[in-house]
């Protein structure tokens, strides 16, 4: 789990004191146990990036969605002609798992791309130390400066315009145009991590107004491992085109979707 142990990127440019260690100049300080404290219970414990936990959760349950999709049996109705679900309680149960599962992937990708978004502008919009001020332009408003330090908690500003605007800024990398298709299905993503969150009657997605039959549909017929890969693919655009070393998790998650759709075939 060696992929799982957070990097803060943090090194001395001198001999210091630090920890309770003495670290010669050019050393790398990794973090191996953070602590922390909840109703009184103090614990150190591995640090929680849970960025790859969920980014990993997206893979398992975007597997098992593939998986199960294959036992779902589909017929065409001796009614109408029409493509339906055969009408037994495991195949119902089996339907109703894959669509568990595709909008977990979903809502556990997204979730683990704002997790990494927050942490990164945080981790790494610093200067000597110091919090350093963003440029977010609003539209029809003027533009607003944050500190990096209080993005993360901020609910004014919406994750489009962090991955979009901010983290490029903190990255140093140019930002995707507006017309991209990476930067469109995101955004997409985006809007159906909302409507699993918020679920109501009427859905709207990509332009089409739903019902909740029809984005049962969707995400049947949808490979369920498109949300994890667009995500993964948008983190490593970023890394690409930055100084800023690759985060060790998204090497391997890169190695590891591959591997599990392959024994998926």
């Amino acid at each position: 789990m060696k992929h799982f142990l957070e990097d803060n990127n943090i090194s001395v440019r001198c001999d210091t004191e630090a920890f309770g260690f003495s670290i010669a100049a050019g050393s790398k300080v990794t973090f191996t146990s953070k602590q922390g404290s909840f109703n009184g219970l103090k614990m150190r414990i591995p640090p929680p990036e849970f960025e790859a936990l969920m980014f990993f959760s997206a893979f398992e349950a975007a597997a098992s969605a593939e998986f199960i999709k294959k036992t779902v049996n589909v017929n065409k109705s001796e009614f109408d002609s029409m493509l339906e679900v055969e009408s037994s309680d495991d195949n119902h149960r089996n339907f109703f798992a894959v669509c568990q599962n595709s909008m977990a992937a979903v809502t556990f990708s997204i979730s683990a791309i704002e997790s990494w978004v927050n942490k990164s502008i945080e981790v790494y919009g610093l200067n000597n130390g110091n919090p350093t001020e963003l440029i977010l332009r609003r539209p029809r408003k003027s533009d607003r400066k944050v500190l990096t330090s209080k993005v993360a908690s901020d609910l004014a500003i919406p994750l489009r315009a962090k991955l979009f605007q901010l983290l490029p800024q903190v990255f140093k990398v140019q930002p995707l145009k507006g017309h991209s298709t990476l930067r469109s299905d995101i955004s997409h993503l985006i809007d159906e991590r909302n409507i699993v969150m918020h679920m109501q009657s009427k859905l709207s997605l990509e332009d089409q107004d739903l019902d909740r039959a029809s984005y049962a549909i969707k995400l049947f017929k949808t490979n369920s491992f498109r949300a994890p890969e667009l995500v993964l693919k948008y983190v490593k655009f970023i890394y690409s085109k930055s100084e800023i070393p690759i985060a060790p998790w998204v090497n391997i998650a890169d190695a590891e979707i591959v591997a599990i759709k392959k024994g998926l075939k």
